[in-house]
């Protein structure tokens, strides 16, 4: 069991969650399910995890990024190679 307000942490690393506000259990499932719940995240005052912050801002300038992508890790690994893609279709052209 592990107590922590470090939602980073959370999202990243643990597999089930219960997610408390005012003393009470509002939600009990899969972290990475539950930290993206905009209504929950806010009834708990807590914020989105800075990946999907992240990932949230880059569909709204048109990048599409794949729903298996949930750590720093894998956006790092998806961008280069879909940059590195990017770049070489340009040069293509």
């Amino acid at each position: 069991i592990i107590v922590t307000h470090n939602i980073e942490f959370a999202y990243e690393f643990i597999p089930r969650i219960l997610l408390m506000s005012e003393g009470r259990i509002i939600a009990d499932g899969p972290t990475q399910e539950i930290l993206t719940n905009k209504k929950l995240v806010r009834e708990a005052s807590l914020i989105l995890p800075q990946i999907i912050q992240f990932k949230n801002s880059l569909e709204k300038i048109g990048l599409s990024i794949p729903e298996n992508i949930k750590t720093e890790q894998n956006m790092v690994d998806y961008l280069s190679i879909y940059f590195k893609n990017k770049k070489s279709k340009s040069k293509v052209n």
